[in-house]
């Protein structure tokens, strides 16, 4: 939050944060409603996050290997929704 708040007095404009996890489906699209709800439309989505080296099998709440489920699948699902 503290990075927010200096953002907005350094670059004027505004900003805020909302919670995503791209290893939840619900997760996802509980931000995309937020998102339309406040916002109404997004111009301009950049996907840079995911996870690597996990070296135990592991998968997310939806039952996807997290590799495949935090790097591609969520991003898709972000992306189409």
């Amino acid at each position: 939050k503290e990075y927010l708040r200096e953002s907005k007095s350094k670059l004027g404009g505004d900003a805020s944060f909302s919670k995503l996890d791209l290893a939840s489906l619900s997760s996802i699209r509980q931000f995309v409603a937020e998102f339309e709800k406040s916002f109404g439309e997004l111009h301009i989505l950049i996907n840079n996050a995911g996870v690597h080296n996990v070296m135990d099998y592991v998968e997310t709440i939806d039952g996807i290997e997290s590799h495949w489920g935090i790097n591609h699948v969520g991003p898709f699902e972000l992306t189409r929704l």
